[in-house]
């Protein structure tokens, strides 16, 4: 990740809910940035 930063790129990741239509509910997080330990995302089904 260190060469991929170094190289100008960034390691911001998007995730994309196709199916949200048949979720409750779904919510994210406030933090600005998350670790791999962060809760990132919670959804209801």
């Amino acid at each position: 990740m260190d060469k991929i930063k170094a190289a100008g790129y960034s390691l911001e990741t998007p995730v994309l809910i196709t199916n949200h239509t048949d979720l409750k509910e779904i919510k994210n997080t406030n933090e600005a940035v998350v670790s791999n330990d962060v809760e990132l995302i919670k959804v209801e089904f």
